[in-house]
């Protein structure tokens, strides 16, 4: 069956603007204003020179008929902005924070005067934002650094953002939308799982497949996406990594914490009879790792490198919801606990390589790489009224490979060209593989767990295209978005069988309330049953304008069209 989804975008707002922060860009921002004189009117063919201080990395712009200059693309970071003119006293500002998605607006008036003498602009970048199109905020580095979060997971930092929260799965939602329907984007590439409807890592076993020690910032929309942002109904998380400068800069860390660190854990009251404290004497957490990053040729080639390693071990206990009266009539059913207490293990390892190189003043290349991997044991089930037959055993590898051209094709044309190539591969296994489960109501669990076992493996390629055209008045921009996604699944639901009693008393006599039991159709096996493949194609198209009729008028317009393509089935369902 083929769906074909479309979503146009169209928004007109009017605006009075002397500093315009929006959304300028997945990866990077920009910079832009107007040149003048001292009494007041443009001044056209004057020179701008825009410098990354980190890297020392210009740009050089020339103002236009109405004496504007923008410098589009720029990577985060600090810039110094200098404009010069023959008759022109040069003009320097320097310490200008360029933050992802921003659009700067500062400008300049030129004195006559000796074209050797410079005037120094201090203080800040105006932070006015009466032109912003939708509700965003920035979680810039000072705040990832300092900030501390339990697991070093960077999505955490979201939860510092208004009208953000965490899903009943564990995911990210914003604005009051459901956590599946936030969309993650990093280095402008898809970060999403197609088999969870989540960023990759999942949401109920947190696992972190990208390391807060390469995350540099990232942007947070909930709502009023220009054009070029869509594949999504809630809200945007644009992140950017780390990236090498002039300087060898490196960091690292260490973290430790066992059983003398944490107290004794207060059980829940559902056994009827008080509270049980439980010992944390094999509790065990480790962090450590740590980055580099530095030029290979200065003003030119860089590299960043990270890696965060983890290892957990956290005591659990097995304590079915049966009362201490139970209990003390019936001593044999304290064996259904089991040995009452085992381990549930979390080791994670992620390594991320990045560089950066200016091929010419007129192309720079990104390549960035991202491996993760993750083993939870015991890790499926947490409740403490399911046995640990009813744990398992879950790996998760993932990989990235983001490679990202930009081109200046003339002063007025600019080419961003961006390729993904990602795989995520999940295996999510039973303690217990040949045991039914076994449902005691008002007790617990026993026997196997019902969902398992779940292999995924998602691969995605994706290839987008952004150009920008200057025009007078107008910042035109267009572009193409084009991701496959291949996903291979095994999801066997009741594999084993299910039995359910009504009672304790029931289960030991052998009285089943009811079964499950999966039975496949169509001559296949039970795994065969399971098997799931499907290569799903999205395609969108965008086109969106900024014009400026005049100094004191902006005019955002946009319109996107999202197309996604199913495979048809291999059996057509005649009911339908």
């Amino acid at each position: 069956m083929r769906r074909l989804f479309s979503v146009f975008v169209i928004s007109a707002l009017l605006v009075l603007p002397s500093v315009a922060f929006g959304q300028a860009s997945g990866t990077t921002g920009e910079i832009r204003g107007t040149v003048y004189d001292e009494q007041g009117a443009v001044v056209a063919g004057a020179k701008v020179t825009v410098t990354n201080s980190e890297t020392g990395i210009s740009r050089n712009l020339i103002t236009d008929e109405i004496g504007r200059y923008r410098a589009l693309l720029l990577k985060v970071g600090v810039y110094e902005i200098s404009v010069e003119k023959e008759q022109y006293r040069q003009a320097v500002r320097s310490g200008v924070l360029v933050q992802v998605g921003d659009i700067i607006d500062l400008d300049f008036t030129l004195e006559v005067g000796e074209f050797t003498n410079v005037i120094t602009i201090t203080g800040d970048a105006p932070i006015v934002e009466i032109s912003r199109t939708q509700v965003s905020n920035v979680v810039a580095s000072e705040l990832i650094e300092n900030l501390p979060v339990n697991g070093r997971d960077y999505r955490d930092f979201v939860l510092t953002t208004p009208t953000s929260g965490t899903s009943e799965r564990g995911g990210v939602t914003l604005g009051g939308s459901r956590g599946m329907y936030t969309n993650l984007t990093i280095d402008g590439a898809d970060n999403n799982s197609p088999f969870f409807a989540e960023q990759n890592g999942g949401e109920i076993n947190a696992t972190f497949t990208t390391s807060q020690e390469s995350v540099k910032e990232f942007r947070v929309l909930n709502n009023g996406f220009s054009a070029e942002f869509g594949r999504s109904i809630g809200g945007l998380i644009n992140v950017v990594t780390k990236s090498g400068t002039n300087e060898y800069r490196g960091s690292g860390f260490a973290f430790f914490q066992n059983e003398g660190f944490v107290a004794d854990q207060l059980e829940s009251t559902d056994y009827g009879e008080g509270t049980t404290l439980v010992e944390q004497d094999e509790f065990s957490r480790k962090q450590f790792g740590g980055s580099l990053g530095g030029p290979l040729q200065k003003d030119r080639a860089f590299f960043f490198f990270s890696t965060d390693v983890q290892k957990y071990s956290i005591p659990r206990s097995v304590r079915f919801t049966w009362s201490e009266s139970e209990r003390a009539a019936n001593p044999d059913i304290a064996a259904l606990e089991g040995t009452n207490k085992y381990s549930s293990t979390d080791d994670n390892t992620v390594l991320f390589g990045k560089l950066d190189y200016e091929i010419s003043d007129d192309h720079s290349l990104t390549v960035r790489y991202n491996w993760s991997d993750v083993v939870q044991e015991n890790g499926i089930n947490y409740y403490s009224n399911n046995s640990e037959s009813t744990q398992g055993k879950e790996t998760e590898r993932s990989t990235s490979l983001v490679t990202s051209l930009t081109s200046f094709l003339s002063d007025t044309m600019i080419n961003e060209l961006r390729f993904q190539y990602a795989d995520d591969d999940i295996d999510r296994g039973t303690n217990e593989t040949v045991d039914p489960v076994l449902r005691i109501d008002g007790v617990g669990y026993l026997g196997s767990t019902w969902y398992l076992p779940i292999e995924v493996n998602a691969e995605r390629f994706q290839v987008t295209n952004n150009f920008n055209w200057l025009l007078p008045g107008h910042d035109v921009k267009l572009g193409i978005d084009y991701n496959r996604t291949k996903t291979e699944e095994l999801f066997i639901g009741n594999a084993r069988g299910q039995l359910r009693f009504r009672n304790l008393a029931d289960y030991l006599a052998g009285n089943v309330y009811y079964a499950y039991q999966r039975i496949p159709l169509g001559g296949r096996t039970i795994e065969e049953s399971g098997e799931f493949e499907c290569t799903v194609n999205e395609i969108a198209f965008y086109v969106q304008d900024k014009w400026q009729p005049n100094q004191r008028l902006t005019i955002d317009l946009g319109i996107r069209w999202e197309g996604t393509y199913n495979p048809n089935p291999p059996t057509t369902n005649s009911l339908l």
